[in-house]
Formats: C-alpha cells, sequence, structure tokens
C-alpha cells in the first residue's frame, strides 16, 4: 500500500505508454464492475491486484516526490495501525485465549512493515521500502488468515452448527437431510451435505413432523414454532450457536431443534 499513491500518479502521468495503458485498462473497468457489485467481500478484487502491481513497479522506476513518498508512507502506517485494531478486537469479541497470541505476532509484523515504509522513504530507497514493506505485510497477513482467524469461534457459525447436528445424530436423529431456515449461507450447506434443505420456518417444522433435524435462525424462531404447535409435533433445543455471519456483518442467532418422539398410549386397563 505505501506504494499506491505513486502508482495513481504514475498511471495518470504515463497513461499514453501502452504498457501503462494497458494496465490502466485492466484495472480501472475492473474495480468498476466490483464496486457496483452489491455483495463485497476481500478476495473479489483479486484480479486487479496484478494490474495494480504493474503500476506500482513502474512508479518505482524513478525518483519520488515527497509529497508522494510521504502520502505512501502515512497510508503504511494506517493500515497497520487498522491491522492491529481489528485483529485485536475480534480477538476480544469472537476469539479465546490463544488468540491472543496471533494478534501479538500481527502487531509486530505490521508495525516493522510499517517502520520500514517510514525509514526507507525518508532515507529515498523506495525499492527497498517496497520490499520490506510487503515481506513484512505478507507475514501479517499470514497470521492474520492461518493463525489468528482460526480461533475465532463467534464467526465459523456453520462449522459449529455442524458439530452439533453430527453430535445429535449419534444420539439417534439422523432420519434424514436437515431442514434450514432463515440462514442460507452455502458454507452451511458444504458442511452438512447437499441433501440440507434450505427453507421456511415451515419447511422446518414440516421436518420435525418427519423425525428429521431442523435448524432456525433467531427471527424464524416465532414462525417455527407456531408451526409445530399447528402441526401437533413436539421439539426441543439441542444446541444453540452464537456468533457473526461475516458474509453480512449481522449477528446470529441458530437453534438446533430435533424432534421429540411420541410417546406410545398407556394400555387400556383391563375390566374384571
Amino acid at each position: 500500500m505505501a506504494s499506491a499513491p505513486a502508482a495513481l500518479v504514475r498511471g495518470w502521468q504515463a497513461r499514453a505508454e501502452p504498457g501503462v495503458r494497458f494496465a490502466l485498462c485492466w484495472l480501472v473497468p475492473s474495480w468498476i464492475v466490483f464496486e457496483l457489485v452489491p455483495t463485497k467481500l476481500p478476495h473479489y478484487t483479486l484480479p486487479c491486484f496484478g494490474a495494480l502491481a504493474w503500476l506500482m513497479a513502474a512508479a518505482l522506476r524513478q525518483p519520488l516526490g515527497p509529497r508522494v513518498r510521504w502520502t505512501g508512507a502515512g497510508i503504511a502506517a494506517a493500515v497497520a495501525a487498522g491491522f492491529i485494531v481489528a485483529a485485536g478486537l475480534a480477538a476480544a469479541i469472537y476469539g479465546e485465549a490463544a488468540s491472543w497470541a496471533w494478534v501479538a505476532l500481527i502487531g509486530l509484523s505490521t508495525a516493522t512493515a510499517a517502520a520500514c515504509a517510514l525509514v526507507f522513504t525518508a532515507r529515498r530507497r523506495e525499492g527497498m521500502a517496497a520490499a520490506l514493506t510487503c515481506a513484512f505485510g505478507l507475514l501479517g497477513h499470514a497470521c492474520l488468515v492461518g493463525g489468528l482467524a482460526p480461533t475465532l469461534g463467534g464467526i465459523w457459525l456453520s462449522e459449529r452448527v455442524a458439530d452439533q447436528v453430527a453430535e445429535a445424530g449419534r444420539q439417534g436423529f439422523s432420519k434424514g437431510p436437515t431442514a434450514v431456515a432463515g440462514y442460507a449461507e452455502p458454507s452451511l450447506v458444504f458442511a452438512l451435505g447437499a441433501p440440507t434443505e434450505l427453507g421456511s420456518a415451515k419447511g422446518a417444522a414440516d421436518a420435525i413432523g418427519e423425525g428429521r433435524m431442523a435448524v432456525v435462525e433467531q427471527r424464524q424462531d416465532a414462525a417455527f414454532r407456531q408451526a409445530i404447535a399447528a402441526g401437533w409435533v413436539s421439539a426441543h433445543v439441542a444446541g444453540v450457536v452464537r456468533g457473526l455471519d461475516y458474509s453480512t456483518g449481522h449477528a446470529q442467532i441458530l437453534r438446533l431443534y430435533v424432534p421429540i418422539p411420541a410417546q406410545p398410549a398407556p394400555p387400556a386397563p383391563r375390566s374384571s
């Protein structure tokens, strides 16, 4: 990110050069399309990074002006601070004790990346600044994605639901595919299997009536309870999963319901 301002300046100044023009024609329309898409996940823009890297490399072929150099160094410091704050908040809200070790490594890596950007930019060694900032930035990202993220149990809703469904299945509740109401993330289908039924509260109640399990999101819970009451079937909560749906940014409460088997009618008393 430290070279991003230089890349933008170079892209505008050298837009007549064939290589720079190609990178701009690759980057700008693609970025506009991604901005127009309603759902925005970080990996969507990965195809644009190659063009941005080209422009950054082109910008480093000549000395940078002081405004561009210090703007880039400031962006590197701001990004490092943002990563450290975000990692700490994620560990505090959704993590566990082991999460804080990864937060410390993320903080050390990203702070070092920012320091390299500031120090070597001040010495007018932009190439060294870019190389070291990239190296320590990659290390910080690796600690974030490969270390901290797996310890944040509060964001892995589908895996936790699948674990509870598997546990209920070991107790005998496995007569067919699980029905899900109000939570339609593909990750849950991957975790539970292709036969998983994504539908409404009524569909989840029908599954209970058929002796199958149902996962119901909080906002569908009242309708689900009304539906099973109307169908003269019973269910009890076998597990509750609370956390963050990182795809939407909304807090979620998911309840796993299992059917209550009908009790056999008592035998009629014998007449004397």
